[in-house]
């Protein structure tokens, strides 16, 4: 790890000081960059510092694709803060909106795989989207620089400069081109690396849920008979005893029993596949009963929910209960992680993925965030950080998502709140299983 993080403090302290520096040692000791680094945050990083560089633009914003949701969204930039150059990651971005893959400014870039220069399209800008306007208007930017590869585009970077200085010069210059194609080469490597660690957690998790869901099944059947037992003869005894501070007592040891039998459907719910019947539904439409159930829940903790489509329909087969729990619990989640107020984001959209239509339900919180290690196993069976807190209800979501053909993970920054993307399988596209 320290290796890695000594390569990229060096690649960053590499600087072009001036155009006596020959192109091919910039390009060379870019690609030599660019090959050390396979994490994406640092990779952005690294791309946003060497291209404001090559390109002598005072400011640059860097969108990467999205693939889950297939929306571009800003990853890293310089220029934007007073005082001496400095590149930020998107913590620091929350201000640039994301761009949908259809948006005007994605489609041309998509489209021609060319430099775009605004001021080479009049009236360009007229076609934009609101959060389009605001973003190149107000921030001075002049123009657009695709990162592609094989003809698939993998983000792009708006840049701008000072008046008085043409973007278009550096821009034109024989090199670009390469630098481009080499970035978004860089871009496609890093994001088959993370999902196929993504992949990897997948079935690291997948592994262990079926061993403690084994477990788990027989722990809850052996317990469960005696308990019944248990509370059969607490109701007894307390129905002879006249003292009223004993019933009190025996009336509180039958809310743990109770709690206990709680845990015990709990765990039998994550060791078993459902097995309630299967049908086609709206994915939208049960997650905004679900949304509606919670509103008043919502109120007291001063968390402002709100729910997005993309304007299409999205329908699942499976088991519209389980679906129900699963985003009650998502949902339940977030409000937890915001106890004094907060915001809570529900989106839906959709994306193709190997010719299979996908349906992405995100839910995204500005609560405390989780730590790194914990994030590595929210999904495990029985862990929790919250002292009231079984550990069950992600490991069960865990299953109902598998169980429907599709997957689920956390992304999380401490201090600003975390997101849970689940992605399943469109209903045409998913092989039923009776």
């Amino acid at each position: 790890m320290m290796t890695s993080l000594r390569r990229i403090r060096r690649a960053l302290s590499w600087r072009n000081d001036g155009d006596d520096v020959p192109p091919e040692r910039f390009l060379l000791e870019f690609n030599r960059s660019l090959s050390t680094v396979q994490d994406e945050e640092p990779l952005r990083m690294l791309i946003a510092a060497r291209m404001a560089e090559w390109l002598k633009v005072d400011r640059l914003l860097l969108y990467t694709r999205d693939m889950p949701s297939q929306r571009f969204v800003a990853v890293a930039g310089q220029g934007f803060d007073s005082g001496p150059p400095q590149v930020v990651g998107s913590q620091a971005l929350s201000w640039a909106p994301e761009l949908a893959s259809d948006s005007r400014l994605a489609q041309w870039i998509e489209r021609n795989d060319e430099p775009l220069h605004f001021s080479d399209h009049p009236g360009f800008e007229s076609d934009f989207s609101s959060d389009e306007r605001a973003l190149v208007l107000e921030h001075g930017f002049e123009g657009c620089l695709p990162l592609s590869s094989l003809h698939s585009l993998h983000g792009f970077v708006l840049t701008g400069s000072s008046p008085g200085r043409d973007p278009r010069q550096r821009a034109a210059l024989p090199w670009t081109p390469i630098l481009l194609t080499q970035t978004g080469l860089a871009l496609e490597h890093a994001s088959l690396v993370s999902r196929q660690r993504s992949r990897i957690r997948q079935m690291y998790w997948a592994d262990r849920l079926a061993i403690a869901g084994q477990l788990a099944a027989g722990a809850a059947h052996e317990i469960r008979n005696p308990l019944t037992t248990v509370r059969s003869t607490i109701q007894h005894v307390g129905e002879r005893i006249e003292s009223e501070p004993l019933r009190e007592s025996l009336s509180g040891v039958l809310v743990e029993v109770d709690r206990v039998d709680r845990i015990l459907n709990d765990l039998l719910s994550f060791s078993r596949p459902s097995t309630e019947r299967s049908e086609d539904f709206d994915l939208e439409l049960e997650l905004s009963k679900v949304l509606e159930l919670l509103t008043a829940q919502s109120r007291r903790s001063h968390v402002d929910v709100t729910l997005r489509g993309d304007g299409s329909e999205h329908v699942v087969y499976g088991d519209r209960t389980k679906i129900r729990q699963l985003f009650l619990n998502l949902a339940m989640n977030a409000l937890q992680a915001m106890p004094e107020g907060g915001r809570l984001d529900v989106r839906v959209s959709g994306r193709m993925d190997d010719l299979v239509r996908i349906a992405v339900v995100e839910f995204a919180d500005t609560g405390a965030g989780i730590a790194a290690d914990a994030l590595d196993r929210i999904f495990d069976p029985f862990y929790t950080t919250r002292h009231d807190g079984t550990g069950l209800g992600l490991s069960i979501s865990y299953g109902i998502v598998t169980r429907h053909g599709g997957t689920i993970e956390a992304t999380s920054e401490l201090g600003r709140g975390s997101k849970f993307r689940v992605c399943l399988p469109e209903s045409d596209d998913r092989e039923r299983h009776v």
